[in-house]
């Protein structure tokens, strides 16, 4: 029996590829890393949140006048040799390829993506990665030279995301909250001077004021850290 066509018209009809005036359909197997590609992550995963770029191997998909793909997770779109997956929710997506040859489509192959949200970001002391509300030594904030925000090694070019161009550092002292702001994200000298005054167990607040890709400046959450 011949299979609905209105899910692949309404693709079609999405991406501005031709119409299908007829619909020819086979169930085709799972499609490997070879085929279809989460090109941002290193391990092939894909993120709410942002563009994914996802790039198809279509060598290995037959002789077809034009191909289609879909995914039932947020939407896919063509951008010149790629595909751009913006998921909407954690968990998988499933993606499906299909042929077009004529007025016939054929269903290709699916590949299922695992979809994760962007991780929370954490704060570099120098080399020390820090949680919001982790614990960190006066000695090392010390012997540390300056702050970065860091995302995940996973996603290819996360590290240029956001860029410390200033940061406060606050703390409570006799019933009053007093802060420090550094202009840039090196930790300077009176910063330092705070630290080694401050004593072990005590509460600091950090700020940090960034510049993202395209010049944004975005203010991002406080890193509330234990001095131990």
């Amino acid at each position: 029996m011949q299979k609905p066509c209105l899910t692949i018209l309404l693709g079609v009809l999405f991406l501005g590829l031709p119409g299908i005036s007829g619909c020819q359909t086979r169930y085709g197997g799972e499609l490997g890393d070879s085929i279809l590609t989460a090109v941002n992550s290193r391990s092939n995963i894909l993120y709410t949140g942002i563009d994914n770029e996802i790039w198809v191997n279509y060598s290995g998909l037959g002789v077809y006048n034009e191909y289609l793909l879909t995914v039932n997770n947020g939407i896919a779109f063509p951008d010149s040799f790629r595909y751009i997956s913006i998921p909407d929710r954690a968990g998988k997506a499933r993606f499906l390829v299909f042929g077009i040859k004529g007025t016939d489509t054929t269903l290709i192959g699916y590949r299922y993506f695992l979809v994760e949200n962007i991780p929370e970001p954490l704060l570099y002391i120098d080399s020390l990665l820090v949680k919001r509300n982790g614990m960190v030594s006066k000695q090392h904030f010390l012997n540390s030279d300056s702050l970065g925000i860091f995302i995940s090694d996973d996603i290819v070019g996360a590290e240029d995301w956001f860029k410390i161009i200033k940061f406060t550092l606050g703390y409570i002292y006799g019933g009053y909250y007093v802060e420090h702001t550094n202009n840039t994200n090196k930790i300077s000298r009176e910063t330092k001077q705070i630290i080694y005054t401050i004593r072990p167990s005590k509460e600091i607040i950090i700020k940090p004021i960034v510049e993202g890709e395209g010049k944004l400046i975005k203010e991002l959450p406080i890193f509330r850290l234990t001095l131990y």
